[in-house]
């Protein structure tokens, strides 16, 4: 793999998290920002939570990092994407066994570019 090397800072709070979510994931912290730079490219568009975060003040940027820390440490999240519930929601109404894995989707996504489509 062609690569660069690139040197980035977190916040404390949420680098205090990383290390919980990286064992969690099975990641490194490389993987773990790679897979996020990818999913943002994959979107491109400004993400509905966390989208304008950088027209904040550094002061509360800092508040908020800390309450999404608090919030994550404490096992609180949004619950998925508005995409991942449809998911679940279109294998419900099919009456599917369970919901199709995610690595679907990038199987989907991997042919669809090998093709050219």
């Amino acid at each position: 793999m062609e690569s660069q090397n690139v040197t980035f800072r977190v916040p404390v709070s949420i680098g205090e998290c990383l290390p919980k979510r990286l064992q969690e994931l099975g990641m490194t912290r490389s993987e773990y920002l790679l897979s996020l730079i990818r999913y943002d490219l994959s979107i491109a568009k400004p993400h509905h939570t966390t989208g304008d975060f950088h027209r904040l003040t550094f002061d509360e940027r800092d508040r908020i990092d800390r309450e999404i820390a608090k919030a994550y440490l404490s096992g609180e999240s949004l619950g998925g994407s508005w995409f991942e519930n449809r998911v679940k929601e279109a294998a419900k109404e099919l009456s599917l066994p369970q919901e199709p894995a995610p690595s679907k989707v990038g199987e989907k996504l991997r042919k669809r570019l090998r093709s050219g489509k």
